[in-house]
């Protein structure tokens, strides 16, 4: 029984992180308790030497990388390593699971992030949820940003491995915490994680009769439904806003960019440690590929 259910038990655990902002509880101390959660299981893990065998490169180079960047970094302290120690063990363990077991993994997530996203909907619904500067935070005063990660998160893992009408489900209440939140990221996100598995669907159909004579009939309503909303997607994406739309430099990111982009050649090889950003409480780039390239340097790419 426990086998049986262990995928969704890693997911929960992973799920930790993203548990603490509505329970109220630092992340960190979810993170860890999630972590020993995990250590139990790997007993039951390391029976499956096949598993362990098939994951050991991918394992292997992110432990490679993570070590490196440690002993090569300019920014690195304890408190670093401990934090780059349970990243890694997190990896670790989740990589254990077996290919069967991940669309599992996948679909548990997924589901706990949405019913997570739908009480940030009904909370901000209650009007429990503060806002500044007409931009609504996440839960406990976060950053809008980390709930519009977490939405575009559950539609992309449900894409993955969701039924159409459950992802179509999910999906809702997750486009309408990014639409609240302003994350245009996390809307393309959503909306193309959608139409992606949509469009796999359709191709589905199109291999038979009665499909193709479907598609001929909700072609053009389609086509018509996606004309009518694109002044919706430009209000949605706010490229007329006066603060936040086109011709406001990305507002003040473009200056982000250019500080990550300095970081990265102070030290191109192995960056300046993984975790120095958090260390620091150094202001993000807004970008994944400059943070890493930032924290990693070229040892991002592999």
């Amino acid at each position: 029984m426990l086998r049986q259910r262990l995928p969704a038990l890693v997911a929960l655990a992973d799920a930790s992180g993203a548990l603490a902002y509505p329970a109220g509880v630092d992340p960190t101390y979810l993170q860890a308790a999630g972590l020993a959660i995990k250590l139990m299981f790997v007993p039951i893990l390391l029976r499956r030497s096949s598993v362990l065998a098939r994951q050991s490169r991918l394992v292997f180079v992110v432990v490679a990388l993570a070590v490196i960047s440690l002993l090569a970094g300019t920014m690195t302290n304890a408190s670093a390593a401990a934090r780059s120690a349970g990243f890694l063990l997190t990896w670790m363990t989740t990589l254990m699971l077996t290919a069967d077991e991940m669309p599992m993994y996948v679909r548990a997530t997924a589901r706990i992030l949405a019913a997570i996203t739908a009480l940030y909907i009904a909370e901000w619904a209650l009007g429990r949820i503060p806002s500044e500067w007409g931009r609504p935070y996440y839960f406990n005063l976060a950053h809008p940003n980390l709930g519009c990660e977490i939405a575009a998160a559950c539609v992309l893992c449900g894409a993955i491995a969701l039924r159409i009408d459950e992802l179509l489900v999910t999906m809702i209440p997750c486009l309408a915490a990014a639409f609240v939140m302003q994350g245009r990221a996390a809307l393309l996100a959503i909306v193309f994680a959608t139409v992606f598995r949509l469009g796999h669907q359709v191709m589905k159909l199109l291999r038979s009769k009665r499909g193709r004579e479907l598609m001929v009939i909700l072609g053009p309503v389609v086509l018509l439904a996606v004309a009518g909303s694109i002044p919706l997607v430009v209000k949605a994406l706010m490229l007329d806003d006066t603060h936040r739309g086109m011709g406001t430099g990305f507002a003040g990111r473009g200056d982000r960019w250019q500080r990550a982009w300095q970081t990265f050649l102070e030290n191109p090889l192995t960056g300046r440690g993984l975790g120095s950003y958090a260390m620091l409480d150094d202001e993000s780039p807004h970008n994944f590929f400059l943070y890493g390239l930032g924290e990693l340097g070229l040892m991002l790419v592999p």
